[in-house]
């Protein structure tokens, strides 16, 4: 097991997360200096998603930071059984 840097998100509507796919997230704590933590940024490819909303990416596992009355929830854009074959 490949030991992953944590970054936490902000979830927001406009969050896309799907497996095989690059994610469209906000976050809030990303070490890299390509990332400035001020906007949208898409990551590599999701290996993994977990129903709380976390992922992981090669090199990054992803928690999203809830904040006033924001969840995700089945109308959210997380598609979780997406495959890339």
């Amino acid at each position: 097991m490949t030991k992953r840097k944590i970054v936490y998100y902000k979830v927001t509507p406009e969050d896309v997360i799907t497996k095989g796919y690059p994610a469209c997230v906000f976050p809030i704590n990303h070490p890299s200096d390509y990332v400035s933590n001020t906007k949208f940024v898409i990551t590599s490819k999701v290996q993994t998603i977990w129903p709380n909303g976390e992922f992981e990416t090669e090199n990054t596992h992803y928690i999203p930071l809830r904040t006033k009355n924001v969840y995700p929830s089945s109308s959210s854009n997380i598609d979780y059984n997406t495959t890339i074959s």
